[in-house]
């Protein structure tokens, strides 16, 4: 049986958000392990492309990754030859590549090496930042740097909050009256559904039998969830509903969101948000406009949830995300409310 050549490819995004497979291809050879749509940051993604089975042949491909301030592409190129000397390399291209770093590396990651020259290659790929300050594709300072940006306001509502013991404060059940709809429920039976207590900490509050969705309408107007929860469960709650979304577009318009939200949490810088809050208005415009608008309705909820993301306080926020997904149609109320559940399930969890 005749030799082939093969090169197993492990790529880890050190970035601090998303990257996306954009184009792969062999140009000779085949895949015996495809690479990922999508590496989230912090992860490793592995992939291995061979010479074509019994033959003498070796294998050149590339993959190419869009990176998180959806501007930067890097391009992944390899050429392991049969009797030739191998080649290959990352290449960053776009306007904003100097905010990255891109580069061939040993197994932990650490120091650079040079592409191996002949056989078979086991190659580890880093995609990093290297700066704190992003540059626009027009030159001007990114939207974190600009007085009065939407990045600005995020970070004011969100960049120093920490997660605090949730306490012993307590509200009044009544207070929910004017938080849920229609007057579906009347002060009897709050205090039914809260089992006879007139008052009741958070932690009370969750026991409760409200349905889910009238449960986020209530913590959302009460305040009684404390920012940093707020904020983190509903980044997290649409980040796992992702799946909803088969627009891939709109699915990156939608993560663009969330990580801006997390980037605010930590401190970090963030970019484009302007920008990215008038393509989430248009992808709504464009969703509701369509001849199709009833079956978009998912998505529809979704990009609300993601604007709410951007534009409001924690507890508006997480009020909006669990309850936007009341504005589909009837055939999915039952769905949506499940995943208001699950987010309730999540805020449980996460004040212990």
């Amino acid at each position: 049986m005749a030799e082939k050549r093969k090169i197993t490819l492990h790529v880890k995004n050190a970035t601090q958000g998303m990257m996306w497979r954009l184009a792969y291809d062999l140009s000779h050879g085949k895949w015996k392990q495809q690479s990922a749509e999508t590496i989230a940051s912090g992860a490793t993604d592995t992939y291995i492309s061979t010479g074509m089975s019994d033959t003498a042949t070796g294998t050149t491909g590339y993959v190419r990754y869009l990176l998180w301030d959806r501007i930067t592409t890097v391009q992944l190129n390899w050429s392991i030859g049969y009797s030739a000397s191998n080649s290959g390399g990352p290449v960053l291209d776009g306007n904003t590549k100097d905010a990255f770093r891109a580069l061939l590396t040993n197994d932990s990651y650490s120091d650079g090496v040079s592409f191996p020259q002949a056989g078979d290659a086991n190659t580890y790929w880093l995609i990093s930042d290297v700066a704190a300050v992003r540059t626009s594709p027009d030159g001007l300072r990114s939207a974190s740097d600009r007085s009065g940006s939407l990045a600005d306001l995020l970070a004011a509502r969100l960049a120093g909050l920490s997660r605090v013991d949730v306490g012993d404060r307590r509200i009044d059940i009544p207070g929910a009256l004017h938080a849920i709809p229609c007057g579906k429920y009347d002060e009897a039976d709050l205090t039914r559904l809260s089992a006879g207590r007139t008052q009741a900490s958070l932690h009370e509050v969750l026991e409760t039998k409200l349905p889910a969705i009238e449960m986020l309408k209530f913590l959302g107007s009460s305040d009684l969830v404390p920012a940093w929860h707020a904020a983190t469960v509903s980044a997290d709650f649409v980040d796992e509903k992702l799946d909803i979304i088969p627009d891939l577009r709109i699915r990156r318009l939608v993560e663009g969101a969330v990580s801006a939200v997390r980037d605010a949490l930590s401190g970090r810088p963030i970019a484009y948000v302007d920008d990215l809050a008038g393509e989430l208005e248009a992808a709504k415009a464009a969703l509701m406009g369509s001849e199709h608008s009833e079956d978009m309705a998912a998505q529809v909820a979704m990009v609300e949830a993601a604007l709410a993301l951007l534009h409001q306080k924690p507890s508006s926020m997480l009020e909006t995300v669990g309850s936007s997904v009341r504005a589909t149609v009837e055939k999915d109320t039952v769905k949506f409310a499940r995943l208001s559940g699950e987010q309730l399930t999540r805020l449980r969890a996460i004040i212990g």
